[in-house]
């Protein structure tokens, strides 16, 4: 009976000294995977506080049980197992936010994302009150000072790929919460002074749809993000109804473009942390008339809080790109390529936006992209006086 408690009190007393073993020899043979977090640190023992005692005791147990559970000896090898035995058994790796669909297509996962690709959690009458006010109140301050107003909306792969959804996978409604904003937004418009006339709302779903049931490649397979195409296919579908609205240059076609070999490093794929190849073959599509500089690090600039990006179109528009996100980055060429200068919020869901700032710069049109996921952050950019 010794003999057996011996045993029991010594694995106990191993897994405990897991962590300091791992971290002192490097006993774990798979890298960490990237969090979307940041993991907990050691905790430490405050002696002199005013805090009581036994609560400055009881929340170093609870920091330390932070800390274990983050850093166990061979954590990375159980979150591989994990990973696997999820995605083989339901292909949603969901601790990693990463789908795995069909044709090992990956999509952005975990449960909150797949509940948006099923159109389960749908706006409430307040929400999609406030989304949509918060879009005509920009439209509106835009029109009183002759400025036009774009909103660009984006829809994540698992939108346009539904053929590739895990067999298991189901639309709980066809309406999504994109629809949701579209519909409201356009009986909103109708019953409107002449303000559609300065709005224009380019929903690009169906124009991905076309170009991807033709074949074309516009998300990759590995990465949350579009191809250089697929942002090109998107685009191209905005500048005809650009070229139709307001006096725009004219419309880019693909001739008008250099291809260059591209590697992406998938997003998705490094999240898995299951040392998979990360790396997938694309395209970088560059306009020819931008030749010779860098379509990816395009900012020259800062100017607080945006960042300043000389166009290639000197007589093309002034834009104020007040809210994007990282998809907006592969829109930047092809806008670069038409406009003569563009002021791009220099972080995704960027802060209001003052008057003082737009009436400085004068541009010619408000330019905001959302993708389907990120509509809840269309009210930060109020115009403030």
């Amino acid at each position: 009976m010794n003999y057996l408690r011996g045993i029991f009190l010594g694995v106990v007393a191993t897994i405990f000294l897991l962590p300091s073993l791992d971290k002192l020899f490097g006993l774990d043979p798979i890298a960490a995977p990237l969090e979307n977090r940041l993991t907990a640190n050691a905790p430490k023992l405050e002696f002199f506080s005013k805090i009581r005692w036994d609560r400055r005791l009881g929340q170093y147990f609870k920091d330390w049980d932070s800390y274990f559970r983050d850093h166990f000896g061979f954590r990375s090898l159980f979150m591989l197992l994990d990973t696997n035995l999820k995605v083989v058994l339901f292909g949603n790796a969901d601790s990693h936010m990463v789908l795995v669909g069909k044709s090992e297509q990956y999509f952005l996962g975990g449960r909150s994302n797949v509940r948006i690709f099923k159109n389960a959690d749908l706006l409430g009458a307040e929400e999609l009150s406030h989304i949509v006010e918060s879009l005509i109140k920009k439209a509106q301050w835009a029109k009183a000072h002759s400025i036009k107003y774009v909103w660009f909306l984006v829809p994540e792969a698992a939108f346009v790929m539904q053929d590739r959804w895990p067999p298991w996978m189901k639309q709980v409604s066809s309406v999504s919460k994109a629809d949701q904003i579209c519909k409201e937004l356009d009986l909103r418009l109708k019953d409107s002074k002449g303000l559609e006339k300065n709005f224009l709302r380019f929903h690009a779903l169906e124009v991905l749809r076309e170009s991807y049931k033709q074949g074309q490649k516009v998300f990759f397979k590995k990465d949350s993000h579009w191809t250089w195409l697929g942002a090109f296919v998107a685009y191209s579908g905005l500048e005809a109804e650009l070229n139709r609205w307001m006096n725009w240059p004219t419309p880019l076609i693909y001739e008008d473009l250099s291809e260059h070999p591209y590697q992406q490093e998938g997003d998705l794929v490094k999240l898995l942390g299951v040392g998979l190849d990360t790396k997938e073959q694309a395209l970088l599509l560059d306009p020819k008339k931008c030749a010779g500089i860098d379509p990816v690090n395009s900012g020259e600039k800062s100017i607080d809080p945006f960042v300043f990006v000389k166009g290639c179109n000197k007589s093309g528009p002034r834009v104020l790109i007040s809210l994007r996100d990282s998809f907006s980055n592969f829109l930047i060429p092809y806008l670069r390529a038409q406009t003569s200068e563009i002021y791009m919020a220099n972080t995704a869901y960027a802060a209001p936006v003052s008057e003082e700032f737009i009436q400085k710069i004068k541009p010619d049109m408000i330019f905001e992209q959302t993708v389907y996921r990120n509509v809840k952050h269309l009210p930060l950019t109020s115009i403030t006086q």
